[in-house]
């Protein structure tokens, strides 16, 4: 038996390498997206797992991103606008709160807020005091969660009670990778309030850079 002078991961290189970058931004994009279930599907899965269709049943899944789960309860009816176990916290705001776990992969929180959106998911509601899923989302999560968001009708220039913007609250707990994407996505601070951010003598350089593209500089 012959053996190659290439290493499995060198021939993979050069698979991938031959590829279209079109080819290989569509594979990207259907990873992004939660897997389809029909309703048939949705009941055989979700007996098989012992579980049965409830709202309460949903928090867990949500924060734990289980993407399967999560949507068969959607596909089997539950309201993705509806309220949980009496808390103010709505759907995507308890999705948000997977970011918090690192073991858990930024591309199964997507998929969950993708599975969320495509069922009806506001992602404007108003949540736990008042933040809502974008301003959780900018506050936790990474940027590719937050596009997602935006993608599917959050607002950018959204306000908590207390003033802040999803730039502004990505900027405040010093989460670069959300707030890099919410400015290219358009968002922007008005000049007085990104002077705040740079006040101080050890401003970190990538928050000079993002509150600079972010005041129009």
């Amino acid at each position: 038996m012959l053996k190659s002078k290439y290493s499995a991961r060198s021939l993979l290189a050069c698979l991938l390498l031959s590829l279209p970058l079109s080819a290989l931004a569509d594979n990207a994009a259907v990873d992004l997206q939660a897997p389809k279930m029909s309703k048939e599907q949705a009941e055989k899965f979700l007996d098989d797992k012992g579980l049965s269709v409830a709202p309460d049943n949903l928090p867990s899944l949500l924060m734990n991103a289980h993407v399967e789960e999560v949507v068969a309860m959607l596909e089997m009816g539950i309201d993705p606008n509806g309220k949980i176990l009496n808390m103010p916290q709505t759907s995507i705001e308890f999705a948000a709160m997977a970011c918090q776990d690192k073991s858990v992969e930024t591309r199964r929180v997507v998929q969950v807020m993708d599975a969320l959106l495509s069922h009806g998911a506001n992602p404007n509601q108003p949540g736990m005091q008042g933040l809502g899923p974008m301003l959780t989302a900018a506050q936790q999560c990474p940027g590719m969660v937050v596009e997602r968001l935006v993608k599917g009708g959050g607002d950018i220039n959204s306000r908590s009670y207390q003033g802040f913007t999803p730039l502004s609250m990505a900027l405040a707990v010093k989460n670069y990778d959300a707030a890099e994407t919410l400015v290219r996505l358009g968002a922007r601070l008005k000049p007085e309030t990104g002077k705040k951010f740079l006040e101080g003598t050890e401003v970190e350089a990538r928050m000079k850079s993002i509150v600079g593209k972010a005041i129009g500089k």
